[in-house]
């Protein structure tokens, strides 16, 4: 079959399906887990999705933890947003927080560009991976059309006080949304606008 020919599913197929995610979710075996997150696109925004991943995000597992954020931003629930902000303020371990910003960026609006924006220059209270991820969470909203994403990624990049990394890391977000606008309307980037004035 032709992988564009896509066919509907009845209400029964859809609901048995959604139960076998759920189950998944719950079978505290990782090989079903990680399936059942892969799935979770076809039910976005579901509320009883949210409720078994926030369940899944307490395991005593980081693996299980891991795939719970997973599944967070491929749910795409922002319901989602308070339980992740928490969690990221709660991680002694950078990785977890780090992908817990992920799925924020995901998941994220207008109201999660403030917490992006303090995570980037509060360096006494997160790690520069943690502070990375914000910059690329930060420009996933961006290119949702969310203007305040813009405008921290703007001050990051001419911020005088962050390390270089996220300065660069700044720019970069800023060329890639650039390049995307500017493919939209057929014309090649132009870097310049970028170069700050001397």
């Amino acid at each position: 079959m032709d992988p564009i020919d896509f066919r509907s599913i009845s209400k029964e197929d859809e609901s048995q399906l959604r139960a076998a995610c759920v189950e998944g979710l719950r079978s505290g075996d990782a090989r079903r887990v990680f399936d059942a997150v892969q799935a979770i696109k076809w039910f976005r925004r579901d509320d009883d999705l949210l409720e078994v991943l926030m369940e899944l995000l307490e395991s005593p597992s980081k693996a299980m933890r891991g795939m719970a954020l997973e599944g967070l931003g491929n749910l795409d629930h922002e319901g989602a947003l308070g339980s992740l902000t928490l969690f990221v303020e709660s991680r002694h371990d950078a990785d977890e927080a780090a992908a817990a910003i992920t799925a924020i960026g995901r998941v994220g609006n207008e109201a999660t560009v403030l917490f992006l924006e303090r995570v980037i220059w509060d360096e006494a209270s997160f790690a520069m991976e943690v502070r990375e991820r914000a910059v690329e969470a930060l420009s996933d909203l961006a290119s949702r059309k969310i203007e305040t994403a813009v405008r921290v990624l703007e001050a990051a990049y001419a911020s005088e006080e962050l390390e270089p990394t996220l300065v660069d890391a700044g720019r970069a977000a800023l060329r890639a949304l650039g390049a995307d606008e500017w493919d939209d309307r057929g014309f090649m980037t132009i870097d310049a606008e970028l170069e700050p004035d001397n």
